[in-house]
Parts: structure tokens; sequence; C-alpha cells
């Protein structure tokens, strides 16, 4: 029995039930080969400037009592996709990362978080300290279409070199 607050202050005894406070065995675990085990850390992922949707978007409240959204991105690497998490805080310090965001992927302002899910843009990313991706900002669509050498390249892919002997006039 858990005693009431005005019981623990008045010092009162009470029983405790020595089967909920008795220790548990240690659990035996599996014997693994972690030699065959494939490490997924976030480090085989190099910091650079990806393109990225959003897959998931939650409204959370922070300890402090201000309200963000936490994003679930998914990001086409140079070595592969992951995932990488942000947060777009709702104060008046960090709104500059909402209008980045807003700004990359051409959206208009949310409304909701469930208006984030399936858009789309290109973000500067960094190595945290645990390895890991993080957005260091949000590219601007402007921008990524000016210097992002990725759209040259798939111009010029498109349009190979003509021979001037080949043209038809």
């Amino acid at each position: 029995m858990i005693p009431s607050f005005q019981q623990y202050q008045a010092g009162q005894k009470f029983e405790t039930n020595n089967e909920t406070n008795k220790k548990e065995e240690p659990m035996s675990l599996p014997d693994y080969d972690l030699d065959k085990v494939e490490d997924k850390g976030g480090s085989k992922f190099e910091a650079g400037e990806y393109f990225f949707e959003i897959k998931d978007a939650k409204e959370k409240t922070a300890k402090t009592g201000t309200v963000y959204t936490a994003l679930t991105l998914d990001v086409e690497t140079s070595t592969g996709q992951c995932k990488v998490f942000d947060n777009v805080f709702y104060s008046e310090k960090a709104l500059f990362k909402l209008k980045q965001l807003v700004d990359a992927t051409g959206m208009s302002q949310p409304k909701e978080t469930e208006d984030f899910i399936g858009a789309t843009g290109k973000a500067k990313f960094i190595l945290g300290e645990r390895g890991y991706l993080e957005v260091k900002w949000y590219i601007s669509r402007a921008e990524a279409t000016l210097n992002s050498s990725e759209v040259v390249k798939k111009v010029a892919d498109a349009f190979p070199p003509v021979d001037p002997i080949d043209a038809p006039f």
C-alpha cells in the first residue's frame, strides 16, 4: 500500500509489499555472432547538401512549454538514403528555421502538422556529435536551383552535344 502525502508528512508507519520490492533475477541474453552484424550507424553518411522529403510531422511540447513540430526527413545522400530527425520550434528566436523550411520546400505557411508531410527541398547537413546527420540549415529553392550542380548535370545529360555534321538542317 502506498501512503498518502498526509500520512507521509505525519510520519505514520505503513507496510510495504515485499513482492513488489523484490529485485528481479537478471535475464539471460541470447548469444549473437556480432561479427556478422552490419553496422548501421549514422557515421557512413557524409556531411553535405542533400535533397529531402518530409515523411512525418508530430506536434510536441518541450519541457519549457514551447510547442514544436518533430519532423522525420528521408534524405538522399551520396552514399544512400537515411532518416534525419529535426525539430521546428515556435518561439520568436527560432522562427527563422520555419522560414527557411518554408522557403526550401516552396510550401505556404503551414497551419497544421500534416501540411509538412510530403514537402521536398534541399538542406545543408552536418555530422552531429553522435555521428548522425543533422540539419544545419534549409536551402531556399531559389538558391538551390541557382547553385545546384545536380541540376546542371541533369540538363547536360538530357541534352547531349550534337555533332554539327549530324544536324538535320
